[in-house]
């Protein structure tokens, strides 16, 4: 009986110890999985920042509720980038990238709301405005 108690204790241990480890294995994966949807994100709302850049229908009613979406969630991004979690695992090029999108994402909005009183004129100037800020980081 003694052995049969041992030997189910010993069977115990390395399950705990088997299923500890695989608790850290699973957390670095919940870190890469973060990363991998951080970057993703920003590769889809970038994406669809060019193409409102490159299509510039801006008379179009959607287009200030597009560049409104674009300026938030460059903002969420880039607040999640600045969580220490992230910080220890982006690149020093990445977080300028996500910190200067975190940053322009008032401006685009304020874009938006240009755009919306038909102000073409200053709407003109404040998207240049971007444009060069965009430029200092793509340098």
């Amino acid at each position: 009986m003694k052995r049969v108690t041992k030997l189910t204790l010993c069977v115990f241990f390395v399950l705990i110890l088997f299923f500890a480890g695989c608790s850290s294995k699973a957390n670095e994966g919940d870190l890469d999985k973060k990363i991998y949807n951080l970057e993703t994100s920003f590769k889809e709302t970038y994406q669809l920042w060019v193409d409102m850049k490159n299509m510039g229908e801006i008379k179009n009613k959607e287009y200030p509720k597009d560049l409104r979406k674009v300026a938030t969630d460059f903002k969420i991004i880039g607040d999640k980038a600045k969580l220490s979690s992230y910080q220890k695992l982006l690149s020093e090029e990445d977080k300028m990238i996500y910190e200067t999108y975190r940053q322009l994402s008032p401006e685009i909005k304020e874009l938006a709301r240009t755009i919306e009183k038909s102000s073409f004129e200053q709407a003109k100037t404040q998207y240049e405005l971007i444009l060069e800020k965009e430029e200092g980081v793509k340098e």
